[in-house]
């Protein structure tokens, strides 16, 4: 849950689509052997990227980071990650909506890193005074304090 000091912020789809444009301006030219998006809010972003810069090896990295109240966790729990036998000696993009501590995307980076993979990391947002991680993302449209709200959260759960 948000804390109450921040600003809440609503991004629209046309505000996403500005935003992984930026994006995919620094990320062209750059070739990468598989993408990786973090479930759950990467992978808009993911598909998106994947899509304006033709990269067609999209795997997902499924990370719990809150539980079911919506309470951050002390920890991002791995759930589901692709074979690590694929990643040796590959060419890595990590995708995540938010790099917020930067703890999702740092377990992610380590997974592939240790798998003998070369990642680089991508956000659409980094909140540098939030981060645990020293320096930002290798890529990110945009820095921030904000509570972003993108328009594929819904408030709460359908079910």
């Amino acid at each position: 849950m948000p804390n109450e000091a921040y600003n809440k912020v609503r991004i629209s789809w046309a505000g996403v689509e500005a935003l992984v444009e930026r994006l995919a301006e620094q990320l062209r030219g750059q070739k990468f052997d598989y993408v990786i998006g973090i479930s759950r809010g990467g992978l808009v972003p993911t598909g998106l990227l994947a899509k304006r810069l033709r990269y067609f090896k999209v795997l997902v990295a499924s990370i719990q980071g809150y539980d079911d109240q919506d309470n951050k966790l002390p920890h991002p729990i791995l759930l589901e990650f692709p074979p690590e036998t694929l990643l040796h000696g590959q060419d890595v993009l990590i995708i995540d909506d938010v790099w917020d501590t930067g703890d999702t995307i740092a377990l992610v980076k380590k997974i592939v890193d240790r798998a003998g993979g070369r990642s680089k990391t991508a956000a659409l947002h980094w909140k540098p005074r939030r981060s645990k991680h020293s320096g930002p993302p290798d890529f990110f449209a945009q820095e921030t304090d904000d509570w972003i709200v993108y328009p594929w959260e819904s408030p709460k759960p359908v079910i």
